[in-house]
Formats: structure tokens, sequence, C-alpha cells
């Protein structure tokens, strides 16, 4: 469940889809999976998808990343080439 933003240094509470930016995390895993298929029709197994939110402050300078297990907040400008960033989600309304 969300409950505030993904920045560790930032208490905003999470209240409303429309504000802020939503990302998802995908972790592959070749124990308990189960089929997932895209938009565009590729099927994938993924292990576990958990959501994560950027208040609308956070997310003009900030990303998420994962590094290891975990999902961190990185600057949207210094993102290392070829770190793996979380998917965004656009939330129309």
């Amino acid at each position: 469940m969300l409950s505030r933003c993904a920045n560790p240094e930032c208490k905003a509470p999470f209240r409303y889809l429309k504000e802020g930016q939503m990302f998802v995390a995908e972790w592959a895993n070749p124990g308990d999976t189960c089929d997932l298929t895209d938009t565009m029709g590729s099927s994938e197994r993924w292990a576990r998808r958990e959501m994560f939110w950027l208040c609308n402050t956070c997310s003009r300078t900030l990303t998420l990343t994962v590094k290891g297990s975990d999902v961190i907040a990185v600057p949207r400008a210094k993102v290392p080439r070829g770190e793996r960033l979380l998917r965004e989600l656009r939330i129309s309304g």
C-alpha cells in the first residue's frame, strides 16, 4: 500500500493518483511466478510487481531506479548510463 513519497527525505503523504508520478518495479524470479502479457503482446514472467510514488515536488527533479533489490530515488540529471530505471505509469484523469 502506498502511503508516502518514495523519496526517503520527503514525508509527503500519498492521497491522489493525479498528483505526482507513479512507478512500477518488476522483479524477475525463477520461483513462484505468474504470466503477464503487456500491451504489445509479449509475455514475460515476473515474480513480483510493486508500485512506488513520487510527490509533485520530488518528481520534478528525481526519478526511481533499482539498486540490487532496493528502489532508490536519484536526481534525473545524474542517472548513470545503463542504470535500470523504473517504468513510469501514466495516470489519466
